[in-house]
């Protein structure tokens, strides 16, 4: 994701995807539900105002497929 130059936040197994607004980060979420993927999007008020984002939880069970479908997602 940040080579494509992303802003990600996190370096554990938890990481969110920068995204701004909060309409943008429910689209976005969907989209990968529909795909199968499970990444909610996290808005205002949990957040502050545009720093909407989507929470990623990474486990042994990704394999390099599934993140590369993510990231053309995206």
């Amino acid at each position: 994701l940040q080579e494509k130059n992303h802003i990600v936040l996190g370096d554990a197994y938890i990481i969110c995807l920068l995204l701004g607004e909060n309409k943008k980060a429910l689209e976005i979420s969907q989209k990968l539900q529909k795909a199968g993927f499970f990444a909610p999007a996290i808005k205002e008020p949990t957040v502050p105002k545009n720093t909407a984002r989507i929470r990623f939880s990474l486990h042994a069970g990704l394999n390099t497929e599934e993140l590369e479908r993510i990231i053309e997602l995206l």
